[in-house]
C-alpha cells in the first residue's frame, strides 16, 4: 500500500513540476504542429480498387497544432492552385505526409553487439540482404527493441517503397507543400518518422526534416537539464532537513566532547561522595546500635554533680556501666532516672563508704536510649 502511495506522489509531483516549465519544454512529449497530409486508403475514393498504389491526386489535410488535429478539408492536387495551397500552409512550420494504413513493411533485424555504435550504418549496408529493396528504393528507419545485448542488438526496421509515393510527393511540391517528413503508423500502434532524404536515426516521434530534428534534440535536451534541476531541488529539498540534523548531532557530539572531561570529574566528585555518605551511614547504624558514647559521656556530666568522680564507664549494646565515688551515692539514681535517654537505673553492687575518705563507693547499670 506504502508502495503505491508512494508511486502516485510521485507521479503527482512530476506532473506538478512539469507544469512549471515553459509551454515549449512542455510540448517536448507532444506530436510537433504540422500540416498533415494524408493520402486515402485505396479504394476510400472513386475511380480507385482496394489494393491499388495510391495515386496520390487526392488527400485530405489536416492542421496539428498542440497535439490536436483539425480537419481541413478533402484536396485534389491536380487541381490544386499554388495561391490556394499557400493559404493552407500559412503557418505551418512543416509538412508532414501520411501514406495510407497496411503500406508499412516492418521486420525484425538482429546485429552483432558490435553494432550499437552505427546502427543505421549497419542497417544502410545490409539493407539488400536484409530486405527486397535497395536502400535508395525505400524510406526506412529503425527503432531499438530492448536493452538487452545477451542475444544481440534487436531491432525494429520499417520500410516504405519510393515507388508508390514518389508520383504524390512530387505532386505536393508542384502544389506548394513539399513535405518534410513522412509519418505512418507501425503495427503496434505506434507512430514512426521516416526522413525524406537524411540518414535515419532512431525513430520514436513523428517524422518533421533535419531543422526539426535539430530542434527536437535541442528541446528534449532541454526538457532533460529541466528535469534533472527539478529533480536536484527535490533531492536538496528531501536531503536538507537531514543534513540539517545531521549536522546539529555533529555539534552536540563536538560538543558533548568538549565537555566529558568535566563530566568525568563530576562522575568521579559524584562517586566519592556517594561512598562518604555509605560511610556516615554506616557510622550511624552502628552509633544507632550501640550507643552514641560522646553523647552519653555529655548527659553524665550534666547530670552528676561536682562531688561525684567516675572511675569506670562502660558502653556494650546501649547497656551503660559506671563505677565510682559521691559524696551522695543514693541520690544519683535519682537523678539519672530524671533522664529520659537513661532507663532502668539500678545499683550492680551495694553502696559501700570509703575508709577514711567520707566518700561512697558505688557501681550503677542503665540502659540507654538515645
Amino acid at each position: 500500500m506504502s508502495g503505491l502511495m508512494l508511486g502516485d506522489l510521485l507521479s503527482w509531483w512530476l506532473a506538478q513540476m512539469r507544469s512549471l516549465l515553459p509551454a515549449r519544454l512542455r510540448a517536448g512529449g507532444q506530436p510537433p504542429d504540422a500540416l498533415l497530409v494524408t493520402l486515402p486508403t485505396p479504394g476510400s475514393t472513386p475511380g480507385s480498387t482496394p489494393g491499388s498504389t495510391p495515386d496520390g491526386a487526392e488527400v485530405e489535410i489536416a492542421r496539428r497544432r498542440r497535439g490536436r488535429e483539425t480537419p481541413l478539408g478533402r484536396f485534389d492536387l491536380a487541381a490544386a492552385s499554388p495561391a490556394g495551397m499557400a493559404t493552407l500552409r500559412r503557418g505551418a512550420r512543416r509538412i508532414l505526409l501520411r501514406p495510407p494504413l497496411g503500406m508499412l513493411l516492418e521486420r525484425e533485424v538482429i546485429l552483432p553487439a558490435a553494432a550499437q555504435r552505427d546502427p543505421a550504418g549497419v542497417l544502410r549496408y545490409e539493407l539488400d540482404r536484409l530486405t527486397p529493396f535497395a536502400p535508395e528504393e525505400v524510406f526506412w528507419n529503425w527503432r531499438r527493441e530492448g536493452r538487452d545485448l545477451s542475444q544481440g542488438l534487436r531491432l525494429r526496421l520499417a520500410l516504405l517503397p519510393k515507388a508508390a509515393l514518389l508520383g504524390t510527393i512530387e505532386r505536393l511540391r508542384q502544389a506548394g507543400l513539399p513535405p518534410g517528413g513522412i509519418e505512418v503508423g507501425d503495427s503496434r500502434g505506434a507512430v514512426l518518422a521516416l526522413p525524406l532524404g537524411a540518414a535515419p536515426s532512431p525513430t520514436g516521434g513523428p517524422a518533421g526534416g533535419a531543422g526539426f530534428d535539430r530542434r527536437e534534440a535541442w528541446r528534449r535536451r532541454a526538457l532533460l537539464a529541466s528535469g534533472i534541476a527539478c529533480g536536484g531541488l527535490a533531492v536538496a529539498a528531501i536531503a536538507l532537513p537531514f543534513l540539517l540534523q545531521s549536522l546539529a548531532l555533529s555539534a552536540a557530539e563536538r560538543h558533548i566532547r568538549a565537555l566529558q572531561p568535566e563530566v568525568t570529574e563530576a562522575e568521579a566528585l559524584r562517586r566519592r561522595i556517594a561512598e562518604a555518605k555509605g560511610g556516615q551511614d554506616a557510622v550511624a547504624a552502628e552509633r544507632a546500635r550501640v550507643g552514641d558514647a560522646l553523647r552519653v559521656l555529655a548527659t553524665l556530666t550534666e547530670i552528676l554533680p561536682d562531688d561525684t568522680w567516675l572511675t569506670e564507664l562502660t558502653l556494650r549494646q546501649r547497656k551503660l556501666t559506671i563505677a565510682g565515688r559521691s559524696a551522695g551515692a543514693a541520690r544519683l539514681i535519682g537523678l539519672l532516672s530524671a533522664d529520659p535517654t537513661i532507663r532502668d537505673t539500678v545499683f550492680v553492687a551495694p553502696v559501700t563508704r570509703q575508709e577514711g575518705g567520707g566518700a561512697d563507693l558505688f557501681s550503677i547499670r542503665a540502659e540507654i536510649g538515645m
